[in-house]
């Protein structure tokens, strides 16, 4: 529970803050404090407008629960000119004491572990000027224990303040199907103090979406990038950049003055369609490119249309705050994923390799986030066991719970990468060791598809092509020990991804921020880390 300070005096206080943090002993336990932002912009304050932040202060104590006062001084007189500051009573403080620029909390005791103090709200004053510096000086004091001081530095920086407005989700229960068009609207907004240099809007579309127009001030081309961000797996996805030289002032609003349109292409199935705006710069369109080849489009030039200083206006553009929006969608398709699996020959002592998956033959991409496209079950030959496994698989035992130990199990169940192209051929390669010779030893490989989410019916409809027979031939006689590998039956054409060896399949290592959620033949889940693409 937070308290009243008492009577000290604000200098005082400050002194004393000081002397407590220098009195401490070289073997008191350590508080570091520590401040989000570490540096807080804000724009100098716009007519009738301004801008202000909150700083959340934390302290990271490693040790045990700190019994006692912990008081914090924050000192504001280092933003005169610049700012004011107070203490956030929702931030942490229910109480604090503040007087001459200089606020004092103190807290009963101190958890272990990193908690919030305190939260500062800070709010740019009218007739400071851009490039102004100030500084709130931080400090905290406790009987026996020793903390950091902590500064933090604020700075005002006039910069325009691009918006975008939200996608609205298309999916359940309006579904798409091949030859659909989708029409979105977008609207655009300048938050910030200064006029930007024109607009740059980026639009990303995934595998099932064609643009249906290619305006004259756009470019048009792929570029290889997340589906979202925190993933390092990448797609490709079909990417418009348009130009827009106009002069957006700071609390103008513009529409495009037509709905951009979107063929829904026999690939789709789970798509996404993303967008990004930014000032439009050399800098910002090189950073958009991607170094990818782009070609300008030869229809009619897209142009904006600028919205009505009303109050009607401004209520309509109150969610246009981000710099990206996306929407996503569902189209009624199929996917045929096919089975493969090789074959391997050598003697008893012998390490083959044991090439096993599928093959996505369309006509949908395949690119539900958060579940695998597709689940291998591979049962070991008799014979033979496994000395070396994809981290994309699991063993089985034999009552179809997980294994111990992995290696040596009689059944293993593979997750490929949620996004998996037409044509693409995921496989997993196992590392087998040969015990003895038996005869027409072979394993079965069953795949079927990991999309039963949202009660909806898997997209494989042809379920004849989903088995496969990995063969293992056995040789009279001992081998020397070590590995042999022969050729699987890949489709002409159509190449390997990921690793065959330990590092699992379908670029299944490069998967960043994603844990496997659920094992299984009918849905494999995955959980991403996070949500929105990372843009600097």
């Amino acid at each position: 529970m937070w308290r009243l300070s008492g009577g000290l005096g604000i200098l005082a206080l400050l002194a004393a803050g000081l002397a407590g943090a220098g009195a401490a002993h070289a073997d008191d336990p350590a508080v570091t404090l520590s401040a989000s932002p570490a540096e807080l912009k804000l724009y100098p304050q716009y007519p009738g407008n301004p801008d202000s932040a909150d700083v959340k202060v934390n302290a990271d104590n490693p040790g045990a629960d700190i019994v006692g006062d912990v008081t914090f001084t924050y000192d504001f007189t280092g933003l005169d000119g610049v700012a004011i500051a107070e203490i956030d009573s929702g931030g942490g403080s229910s109480q604090c004491r503040s007087a001459a620029g200089i606020a004092t909390c103190v807290h009963d005791g101190l958890r272990s572990g990193k908690d919030l103090a305190d939260s500062i709200h800070v709010t740019s004053i009218p007739g400071a000027e851009e490039g102004a510096t100030g500084t709130v000086r931080v400090i905290a004091r406790a009987d026996g224990v020793t903390f950091n001081e902590l500064t933090v530095e604020v700075t005002l920086d006039a910069r325009a303040d691009l918006g975008v407005s939200p996608l609205e989700y298309i999916g359940e229960p309006r579904r798409t199907q091949p030859g659909d068009t989708i029409e979105k609207n977008l609207g655009f907004a300048n938050w910030g103090n200064t006029t930007a240099d024109g607009l740059l809007l980026e639009v990303d579309a995934t595998g099932g979406l064609d643009f249906t127009t290619r305006y004259s001030n756009c470019e048009y081309g792929t570029a290889s990038q997340p589906v979202r961000a925190g993933e390092k797996e990448k797609v490709t996805v079909s990417k418009a950049i348009c130009a827009f030289d106009l002069t957006f002032e700071p609390r103008t609003y513009y529409t495009v003055a037509e709905k951009l349109r979107f063929g829904v292409s026999e690939r789709a199935m789970w798509d996404r369609l993303h967008v990004h705006v930014a000032e439009n710069t050399d800098a910002a369109r090189e950073e958009a490119r991607g170094g990818g080849d782009f070609v300008r489009g030869l229809g009619p030039e897209l142009t904006l249309t600028k919205l009505p200083d009303t109050s009607e206006t401004q209520e309509q553009a109150d969610t246009w705050t981000g710099t990206d929006a996306e929407a996503q969608f569902t189209a009624v398709n199929t996917a045929d994923l096919v089975a493969h699996a090789g074959e391997a020959t050598g003697r008893v002592g012998d390490t083959v390799t044991a090439t096993v998956g599928f093959t996505n033959r369309g006509p949908a991409w395949i690119g539900h986030h958060g579940y695998a496209a597709g689940a291998t079950r591979f049962t070991v030959p008799e014979g033979a066991r496994v000395v070396r496994k994809p981290a994309s698989c699991t063993g089985l035992d034999s009552s179809g719970r997980k294994a111990e130990p992995q290696l040596g199990a009689p059944v293993y169940t593979c997750v490929s990468s949620p996004y998996v192209n037409v044509g693409e051929k995921v496989s997993f390669g196992f590392g087998l060791k040969i015990d003895k010779v038996v005869k027409d030893a072979s394993g079965p490989v069953v795949v079927t598809t990991g999309s039963a989410v949202d009660g909806a019916e898997s997209f494989d409809r042809k379920q004849t092509n989903n088995t496969a027979e990995f063969v293992l031939t056995g040789k009279p006689g001992t081998g020397s020990g070590g590995s042999t590998t022969t050729g699987g039956n890949s489709p002409s054409g159509q190449g390997d991804r990921g690793n065959l060896a330990d590092t699992g399949a379908g670029g299944l290592g490069t998967l960043g921020g994603l844990s496997l959620l659920a094992i299984g033949l009918g849905g494999v889940a995955w959980v991403a880390a996070r949500w929105r693409r990372a843009r600097s």
